[in-house]
């Protein structure tokens, strides 16, 4: 088996459509393991996400991270028209650029500031071949379907690239120090972590180090760490039949009340309830 191949059979692509969703459609707050893109081609749509609401309109193309907590609302005066693409990120290849095998491409790291969604405008490019993309179904071909997933993997390598090189020049000294805060929640969030410890090892002061993280993010390091704890949990509950009380401790919370508790204050429901809320697809 050769290291670096990739698997054309490897699915990555697993749902599209082309679709109207009528006025005052509503579907209630819910999470799958598969990431969704929505291109709105007509009238406009509000989601909630992780918290938060946000209001996109015909044009908008956005890209939700596996887990997120989410919701869709439509307006009771419109109806909206979109693309929509189910696709797995854990399945897509790891790209190496040039001989940096330290740092290789990974479509999961779009996510490392927002942690729920990407918004970007797409260029005459990119939205066709949405278009093209969302009224085809997915061929029974092997051959076929495997061109199908390449091509899909090409298109996202293509967002990827163009939204790493947006900032032009080197990274300020902030983003660099907010890069590392994100590097090391993501390796260490399942341990006792506090915002002195991570600013001891980056070798600057807590209230600074949580400045700057604000400042980039618009949120505190404490909010990103309780918030990326929760995502992992629902990522545990999808995948496997632990108890809450497991899983509680195995993000990082000392117990399952307190876990409970924090779930519920961030996305209105009770771990167990939300449970049973996943679903493999979405609406």
């Amino acid at each position: 088996m050769v290291e670096n191949s990739i698997h054309l059979s490897q699915q990555i692509l697993y749902k599209r459509s082309h679709k109207t969703f009528a006025k005052g459609y509503h579907f209630p707050i819910h999470a799958h393991r598969l990431s969704e893109l929505y291109l709105i081609l007509e009238g406009s749509c509000q989601m909630d996400l992780a918290n938060k609401t946000y209001q996109f309109q015909a044009g908008d193309c956005v890209i939700l991270a596996p887990f997120v907590i989410h919701s869709l609302t439509i307006p009771k005066e419109d109806t909206c028209t979109v693309i929509q693409l189910h696709f797995d990120l854990y399945h897509f290849p790891h790209f190496l650029v040039g001989q940096d095998r330290q740092n290789p491409f990974e479509m999961i790291d779009l996510f490392k500031d927002t942690n729920s969604h990407l918004l970007f405008q797409p260029t005459e490019e990119e939205a066709a071949y949405l278009l093209q993309s969302g009224r085809l179904p997915l061929p029974p071909d092997l051959y076929e379907s495997s061109l199908q997933q390449l091509e899909f993997t090409v298109f996202l390598t293509k967002i990827l690239y163009r939204i790493k090189r947006e900032p032009e020049g080197r990274p300020e000294l902030g983003s660099r120090y907010v890069q590392n805060t994100l590097e090391y929640i993501h390796h260490h969030f399942s341990n006792q972590l506090l915002l002195a410890t991570i600013a001891k090892e980056l070798n600057i002061t807590p209230h600074y180090l949580n400045k700057l993280f604000k400042a980039e993010t618009g949120t505190t390091i404490k909010h990103y760490l309780t918030l990326y704890r929760l995502n992992r949990s629902v990522e545990l509950m999808s995948r496997t039949k632990k108890s809450l009380t497991f899983i509680a401790q195995e993000v990082g919370f000392n117990d399952v009340q307190h876990y409970s508790k924090t779930f519920r204050k961030y996305f209105n429901t009770s771990p167990r309830q939300f449970r049973q809320l996943m679903t493999p697809d979405s609406h």
